[in-house]
């Protein structure tokens, strides 16, 4: 899967309230920034998204690593890492053979990466994104608690 293929899949599943923009065109002039920003009354939010094919043997996914598939470049660390500093609303997601996902929420599990074991499905991190932009997703049924993302925001 590529990471366009994910990115399009997340994307898709979010209510047209959330505005969701491409920053593609903005890493030509200012390497680094992220894939995607999204942004609602309630919030807004940068993402960067990164696709990998295989398992890793190790278990562990993300890193800084300009040369190896599927880690940050030290490019995009030192935005993501500013951009956490100045406002927190900055995820690394890492998307798994298994259309799944790893949402990293801080500089340490960027450059530190995260165990494949904290998988979430993609849906949870639709509504992670809804409930940060709108205020609260639209299943009543929800499975993202926003107290883990408190918790997480302190590292």
């Amino acid at each position: 899967m590529k990471e366009n293929t994910l990115i399009d899949a997340i994307v898709g599943k979010l209510p047209k309230a959330v505005h969701s923009q491409s920053m593609t065109f903005g890493s030509l002039s200012n390497n680094g920034t992220p894939d995607r920003y999204f942004d609602g009354p309630n919030g807004d939010l940068w993402i960067e998204f990164k696709q990998i094919a295989a398992w890793p043997k190790s278990s562990m996914v993300g890193g800084v690593n300009a040369k190896k598939r599927g880690c940050y470049s030290p490019q995009q660390y030192a935005w993501m890492e500013r951009r956490w500093r100045n406002g927190n609303n900055v995820y690394g997601v890492i998307g798994l053979p298994d259309r799944s996902v790893v949402v990293q929420y801080s500089p340490a599990e960027w450059i530190g990466m995260s165990h494949v074991s904290e998988k979430v499905p993609r849906g949870v991190l639709v509504e992670l994104i809804q409930t940060i932009c709108l205020g609260e997703p639209s299943e009543p049924n929800r499975t993202y608690q926003p107290a883990a993302r408190n918790r997480r925001a302190a590292d």
